[in-house]
């Protein structure tokens, strides 16, 4: 019997378990690494301010090092960088990245936690 695609990718890789303890979310065809970061995407959303929202931005710093942020989005006409962020995900490398993206962009990127049990209400009551 042989096996569907599916089947045959979950083999090839299986689901590992987050350092940190995140479950991944998929919504509104992106996947966010957290609840968190999900439940931020929607309360952006609901915001009236932000304009020109973007998932996962991507910087590529002049050393050719990469650096992917959570959000990008205008508000009253400033750009804001945000990474949803607890304390054991601000590690020495993304410190590090954060003061280069100060550097090389002049951007101060905003972290944002969210308290669980209101990620899992944010993300249950999605409607867009």
């Amino acid at each position: 019997m042989a096996l569907k695609d599916q089947d045959q990718l979950a083999l090839l890789h299986p689901k590992k378990r987050n350092k940190y303890n995140a479950q991944r979310v998929f919504l509104d065809g992106y996947t966010f690494s957290s609840k968190a970061e999900a439940a931020r995407y929607v309360q952006l959303l609901k915001d009236d301010k932000v304009s020109f929202l973007i998932v996962h931005p991507y910087f590529e710093f002049k050393n050719g090092k990469k650096y992917i942020a959570d959000f990008q989005y205008h508000k009253q006409e400033l750009i804001v960088i945000e990474d949803v962020k607890s304390k054991p995900t601000r590690t020495a490398l993304y410190r590090f990245k954060k003061a280069q993206i100060k550097s090389e962009f002049g951007i101060e990127i905003q972290e944002i936690e969210m308290d669980p049990k209101t990620a899992d209400i944010l993300i249950k009551g999605f409607t867009k």
